[in-house]
């Protein structure tokens, strides 16, 4: 009995086929339907791949399956749907020399369910480094290239194979790679692991790949066995003791949330009045409280000063977020780190993504007016946000990562979701994400790199944009398409009433902002409207519960 590969490609001439030792039937899909039938590609690519696979000389049977629309263009619906005909026709490997850069849960699903029918995917890496699915799915078999490798075949990971070729490398600004190699290593590597199966076509493909190549290949059932959820640590140092707050940078005029507010949080330090005061009743002082919480909510890392330290001394004293001159001690909040994750997994909650352009435009107070809106309404809330404050609200703090790494940072975030709604029952999701798609001259793309992770780990559902006052249109034209790229539909723009300040977008630290006045600021936001169909909101429009109602209404439909 023959190995049976499927190749879900753009399609294999059939000239090429018929001249061939393998037994080669055709696929093409109609009307999300894959029939037995045969469409010329357009392209040589599938071609190609089987080519790689017919290097083995061993006669194999050969799933074509084309996986281009009727415009000739390839879908990842289509391979999804090309995976289950796949499984429905009892392949023993299927070959997918292609990537798609979005996140999509059927498309993990579908993997999954191969896996289960002892079926290996084997795939292409992206030849950049990036982001490529299903290669990067922890149950699929990711096929890199290295020439500059000793060994043939290489591993990197319990997924990962590194492929030394005789493919020429191109160098493009410096970067040496080829777009096509990953694309034939993939194909080499199918027909070279069917070869070794051919005389045992029964056995599980996982063990062999294990027995083989020392690959581990986890099944769903490993994975949901290793899954532990933790709460961050900071509340449990808080838990049953009465806490008092204090923000840096220092403020008088603190927008505090009553109706959010952590139970456990009793008191606020009024920079003006240089005391703490009841969170109940600002004009009452207090002093009844175990703990002093000292929040630095700011990005950057400030110096703790010596008043600050003298006149809490005699407190249990804890610090929350970028300090210069504190000790280093292990993070009480959460770090992506801590949930370095094997594989990933379908998200099931509805996600709201809250982003921007900047540091100081809103998001965190757009976040909590929605967490309220929501529970209002009874709907258990899951926020997540990256600002040190949302401790004081209780929702699951992140440490904004230093280093973005992908596809690293993507499994953390799916692998910390999926945890939380594998651990308890919420609604919805809220994610205070910050930064956004720029930033400055220099620094355009490490903010923004954090909230494409997320595009990446799971489907976003509803976007939310915090741009300044003066933006031009054509730049949120921009910014929707490529929210649209990742399949998200519904972006939502919210207006903030600061703007740059020019002179500084050539700054390497940050950008500064200035207060726009109420006239011209009234007179730009409907100037955006005017010129836009997209969804723009004001501050304002939050508070009223105007954004909220939107949002409901899109995900009730």
């Amino acid at each position: 009995m023959n190995m049976k590969i499927a190749i879900i490609d753009i399609g294999i001439d059939k000239d090429i086929a018929n001249k061939s030792l393998c037994n080669v039937v055709h696929y093409s899909v109609y009307n999300n339907i894959f029939d037995e039938c045969y469409k010329t590609p357009t392209e040589q690519h599938g071609s190609d791949c089987f080519k790689e696979i017919l290097k083995q000389n061993t006669e194999f049977d050969i799933l074509d399956i084309n996986a281009t629309d009727n415009n000739n263009v390839l879908q990842i619906s289509n391979v999804i749907l090309g995976i289950k005909k796949a499984i429905e026709l009892r392949a023993d490997i299927i070959n997918i020399s292609l990537g798609f850069s979005k996140y999509s849960e059927q498309l993990i699903e579908v993997c999954k369910e191969a896996v289960d029918n002892n079926i290996a995917i084997i795939s292409a890496s992206s030849h950049k480094g990036e982001i490529s699915y299903p290669a990067s799915l922890k149950n699929v078999i990711e096929i890199q290239i290295n020439n500059k490798q000793k060994e043939t075949i290489q591993k990197i990971n319990e997924h990962t194979l590194s492929l030394k070729t005789a493919e020429k490398i191109i160098e493009e600004q410096g970067i040496e790679f080829d777009f096509s190699s990953t694309s034939m290593a993939s194909a080499y590597f199918s027909g070279l692991f069917a070869k070794k199966l051919d005389s045992n076509p029964l056995l599980d493909k996982f063990v062999m790949l294990n027995k083989f190549y020392d690959l581990n290949i986890k099944t769903e059932s490993d994975y949901l066995d290793s899954l532990e959820y933790e709460e961050i640590k900071i509340y449990e140092k808080i838990k049953n003791k009465k806490v008092a707050v204090v923000l840096l940078p220092l403020s008088d005029n603190w927008p505090l949330n009553k109706k959010l507010k952590n139970k456990n949080i009793v008191a606020i330090y009024d920079a003006y009045r240089e005391n703490f005061y009841s969170c109940e009743d600002k004009n009452l002082q207090a002093d009844n409280f175990d703990i002093v919480l000292i929040i630095n909510s700011a990005w950057y890392e400030v110096t703790l000063s010596e008043t600050i330290k003298e006149k809490f001394k005699n407190y249990e004293t804890i610090f929350i977020g970028k300090f210069k001159n504190l000790s280093s001690k292990k993070s009480l909040v959460y770090s992506h780190n801590d949930f370095i994750s094997e594989n990933m997994s379908t998200i099931e909650n509805p996600l709201i993504l809250i982003s921007g352009v900047s540091w100081s435009l809103d998001k965190f107070n757009t976040q909590k007016q929605l967490v309220e809106n929501f529970q209002e309404d009874d709907f258990d809330v899951k926020a997540v946000t990256y600002k040190p404050e949302g401790i004081v609200y209780g929702f699951d703090v992140f440490e904004y990562p230093q280093k973005i790494v992908f596809p690293d940072i993507v499994c953390s975030i799916n692998n910390y979701m999926y945890c939380n709604e594998n651990s308890k029952s919420f609604d919805v999701w809220i994610i205070n994400v910050g930064g956004g798609m720029f930033i400055n001259n220099f620094n355009k793309f490490d903010f923004g790199k954090l909230t494409e992770a997320y595009f990446h780990a799971v489907d976003v559902d509803v976007l939310i944009l915090h741009i300044p006052t003066f933006i031009d249109v054509d730049q949120l034209n921009l910014h929707v398409s490529k929210a649209n790229l990742f399949g998200i539909r519904n972006v939502f723009f919210v207006v903030s009433q600061y703007t740059f300040e020019g002179s500084t977008l050539n700054f390497t630290d940050s950008v500064q902002m200035y207060h726009v006045d109420d006239k011209v600021y009234i007179e730009n936001i409907n100037n955006l409207k005017e010129k836009s169909n997209l969804k723009i909101f004001t501050p304002q429009d939050v508070k009223k519960a105007l954004l909220y109602k939107e949002i409901m209404n899109t995900l009730e439909n």
